[in-house]
């Protein structure tokens, strides 16, 4: 029998994904990209409800693949003659159906604002404990306080957990196109869901990767092999965001305070000192999570891998590798320094020039207010972007 999947989101990575599972032409998993608002589904359908996937890894032979994706609002329901029943007023028909047969069998969730629980709610009614629910590359704890907000302390209604972590460097193009500049990989791995995070972590340490049963749309999204797929214990993955989560802050906010210019970044005095002082406060919000705690307990490697000097190396590193010969544009400079730091750097959040500050600096802030850690330095970045934001989009509002 033929499972359904959907693709909520209209980013870089949910095109991806949509243009390399429709490629495959799989019978056994029915593919429907889900957008939120009606408006994205009518651009889509003006679009002709294509996906071009433009591969330029090779930028001297790039190659182009359409694929034409059906899209809707909300889940569908197939009629026992084949054919695909709407529930939103669109190009392609209008209808209506029980919610019980609107089953959703997987959902992959790539777009960070639709991986908040306010936003699943709307789907809430459609999944069960056999939906396997994919959140792209989450901001760290998301997962955990989406489950949260929509099922409380009923953890045994939740959906199966997976988690995505990519670093191919995407880029949208016009239309619903997507081009693929750097490739990366993608690491797969299985969430806690009844279990506490220690019990998975503890189980998988014995049994992994037997200890649980891969789902059919895991097993072909691992065979697709534009993403390069790699199946991980939830521990590695976890310590991989932790990581992560500190380099972005590091890099993030300094290079939307200048310009995306990553260069310059290099040969200001002070930045070794002010790296220092965020990575400094990070490990200090980070070192207070219960899960932090919990793996210290039986895997004192942690403390090597979140070690304040590695990190510093690390950040260093990527500041300093950047290529100042360039003679490209200013966009495209930030484009080029986009890039290294995604393909060099862990998970990538994509190809894009609005950085996530919030699923960085703005998460440690945060956890540091519900620990009673002070984060001056965080917040004040935070708060010098926000104001320069804020500024450029004054000057864009000035008339000419």
């Amino acid at each position: 029998m033929s499972r359904n999947l959907y693709i909520l989101g209209s980013d870089s990575n949910a095109r991806f994904l949509a243009s390399q599972f429709a490629c495959r032409n799989d019978s056994w998993l029915r593919l429907s990209l889900m957008f939120n608002k009606d408006s994205v589904l009518r651009s889509y359908f003006n679009s002709e409800s294509m996906i071009t996937y433009e591969n330029r890894l090779n930028r001297y032979n790039p190659v182009r693949v359409t694929s034409k994706v059906p899209a809707v609002l909300e889940p569908q329901v197939e009629r026992n003659d084949g054919v695909r029943m709407f529930t939103d007023k669109t190009t392609e028909g209008t209808a209506s159906r029980p919610s019980e047969d609107r089953h959703i069998d997987n959902l992959i969730v790539t777009n960070r604002a639709s991986q908040r629980w306010v936003r699943l709610q709307r789907y809430r009614d459609y999944m069960t404990s056999d939906t396997n629910l994919v959140f792209v590359n989450p901001v760290l704890g998301s997962m955990e306080r989406a489950m949260k907000g929509l099922y409380g302390e009923n953890k045994k209604q939740c959906p199966q957990l997976w988690q995505v972590l990519s670093s191919h460097v995407l880029e949208n193009g016009q239309n619903f196109d997507v081009k693929h500049l750097t490739a990366g990989d993608v690491r797969i791995s299985a969430c806690p869901r009844t279990e506490s995070f220690l019990e998975l972590v503890e189980r998988q340490e014995q049994l992994f990767p037997n200890d649980r049963e891969v789902p059919y749309c895991i097993k072909k999204m691992m065979e697709l092999p534009m993403l390069n797929s790699l199946y991980f214990p939830y521990r590695d993955a976890y310590v991989t965001q932790l990581e992560r989560m500190v380099v972005d802050c590091c890099i993030y906010p300094l290079v939307a305070l200048l310009d995306g210019d990553l260069p310059t970044i290099s040969s200001v005095r002070t930045i070794e000192q002010t790296v220092s002082h965020i990575i400094e406060e990070c490990l200090l919000v980070l070192g207070h999570l219960n899960r932090v705690k919990a793996l210290r307990k039986i895997d004192p490697t942690i403390d090597a891998v979140l070690d304040k000097q590695r990190l510093f190396d690390i950040v260093l590193q990527i500041i300093n590798t950047v290529d100042t010969s360039s003679r490209r544009s200013k966009k495209d400079k930030f484009h080029e320094g986009n890039a290294i730091l995604q393909a060099k750097l862990l998970p990538s959040v994509g190809m894009t020039s609005k950085l996530d500050l919030r699923g960085a600096n703005g998460y440690i802030v945060l956890m540091g207010k519900e620990q009673k850690v002070d984060t001056p330095v965080n917040r004040t970045l935070m708060d010098l972007v926000t104001t320069r934001q804020m500024m450029r989009q004054d000057e864009r509002d000035v008339p000419e």
